[in-house]
């Protein structure tokens, strides 16, 4: 009789707890809160949404939600095309590409693609941000963790085209690539 009501009671216990363990949700990470607030305050009106593409872009991929981290960044590229005079176009074509380039890497494990879009993104005109602080070199990096070091040095060629207050950043990290050592990036690491 004690042995059936243990048994009872077990499988009593047992569905209560997977009654509450079907309903419950994981509760989303720093990045998915930041990435749901971004969205959130998205701009309808089409030029505050073109500014703002970027950082929803970045946030989305930070969040591992990389289907609309692609969204997201080629929505940025289609809007660039509308805005070639604005000086938001070389930050929209160098950060639409990097998103890219990140997905194509992380998702998909395509280095030759990835190499691609590292390679478009260091073809930018440039703009403020870019030409003084200069480009987010994470990209860069993950593909240099990845064996991809000439396409890398090809793109840090293309930077010296728009970065040209790098206080001899890009000279120091292509000879570092070339020697087999890897470059310290930071602060361009962390630049959106």
């Amino acid at each position: 009789m004690k042995r059936i009501f243990l048994i009872v009671a077990f499988l009593a216990l047992s569905c209560l707890t997977s009654q509450f363990s079907v309903g419950a949700e994981k509760a989303p990470t720093p990045q998915q809160e930041i990435l749901s607030n971004l969205e959130k305050s998205l701009p309808s009106d089409p030029k505050a949404r073109f500014f703002k593409l970027s950082e929803v872009a970045a946030a989305a991929f930070d969040a591992g939600e990389y289907d609309k981290a692609e969204t997201y960044a080629n929505e940025l590229l289609s809007e660039a095309n509308d805005n070639k005079t604005d000086w938001n176009y070389g930050n929209a074509l160098y950060y639409g590409n990097l998103v890219l380039g990140r997905v194509a890497l992380k998702r998909d494990n395509n280095t030759s693609q990835a190499q691609n879009y590292l390679l478009t993104a260091g073809k930018t005109p440039g703009s403020p941000q870019l030409n003084s602080f200069g480009p987010n070199m994470s990209l860069a990096n993950e593909l240099l963790i990845a064996g991809e070091r000439d396409s890398v040095v090809d793109f840090l060629d293309e930077c010296g085209n728009f970065w040209k207050a790098d206080g001899g950043k890009l000279s120091d990290w292509k000879n570092t690539i070339r020697r087999g050592g890897m470059p310290n990036f930071a602060p361009n690491l962390n630049y959106n």
